[in-house]
């Protein structure tokens, strides 16, 4: 089977994954939206870019918590739901759940530069399901809030056996003084006090994600809106088109050239 026909099948099992998450959120109230890549794919493709292989998702941070509580009970079996607690060897702290397809295997070109793919973490085909959480629209402020970012990310990657970079090595050796209890403590701190402050208006990726760039008024978000996908409607951004503009540029819709198109996966096996 060539990477084209594997990145196929690969989509059609993903589709069933988030059709199984989507009734599992309906069923619960829980509101989520299309992210990144799969939104970019339903507004440019109707459904998936052809050379992508995952899926993006997004939750505000308390349809997240409650997302964790309810989803080991309510999810198929055949879908793990792994996160730093349900899989002790997950590292990638950074997208702190994904939805894991069992008894399939996909290893990401990140992971595998990083030296990374192979520590016994469940490597299922997934889906990403990204926190979302408030911040504020002073640049200043917004910075000191995404500060803790860069110290989780710095632990995150403390178990890369490749880091080339040698100041990220030099932090990293630090990391290992600081236990993951202590900074997850600190995390839920930050979180609840962030999201709490009614002068925190925008919205973004949430405190534990590395490298957010991109922020959004809550009404760019909500009420949330529909977005066909592979046929089947799901949530979308209220104002899709605005939010792809900032994350991707306003050239979104142009299809990129072959050397330019992004492939997580150094491998699929089904």
């Amino acid at each position: 089977m060539d990477t084209c026909e594997k990145i196929k099948l690969a989509q059609k099992k993903l589709f069933l994954m988030l059709l199984d998450i989507d009734n599992v959120c309906k069923r619960n109230k829980i509101e989520y939206w299309l992210d990144a890549g799969t939104l970019l794919g339903a507004i440019r493709h109707k459904g998936f870019i052809p050379w992508d292989d995952d899926i993006d998702i997004c939750m505000t941070r308390d349809n997240f918590n409650k997302f964790l509580l309810i989803a080991n009970s309510e999810l198929s079996k055949e879908h793990f739901l792994q996160t730093a607690s349900s899989d002790p060897k997950y590292f990638k702290r950074t997208i702190p759940c994904k939805v894991r397809l069992n008894n399939t295997n996909i290893i990401e070109k990140d992971d595998y530069l990083a030296g990374v793919h192979d520590l016994g973490f469940h490597s299922g085909l997934f889906i990403d399901v990204v926190p979302v959480d408030r911040y504020s629209y002073n640049t200043n402020i917004r910075t000191l809030q995404r500060l803790f970012s860069k110290v989780f990310y710095i632990k995150t990657i403390s178990c890369y056996k490749n880091q080339p970079n040698k100041l990220k090595l030099f932090f990293t050796k630090i990391s290992y003084c600081i236990p993951w209890n202590i900074l997850d403590y600190i995390k839920d701190k930050l979180i609840k006090e962030q999201n709490s402050n009614i002068n925190n208006k925008l919205m973004g990726y949430g405190l534990e994600v590395p490298n957010n760039k991109w922020f959004y008024d809550y009404d760019s978000v909500f009420p949330l809106s529909n977005v066909n996908f592979e046929g089947y409607n799901f949530p979308a951004p209220n104002n899709a088109f605005d939010y792809l503009e900032k994350k991707y540029g306003n050239d979104y819709m142009d299809i990129p050239p072959l050397n330019k198109r992004e492939v997580h996966s150094m491998d699929i096996r089904l």
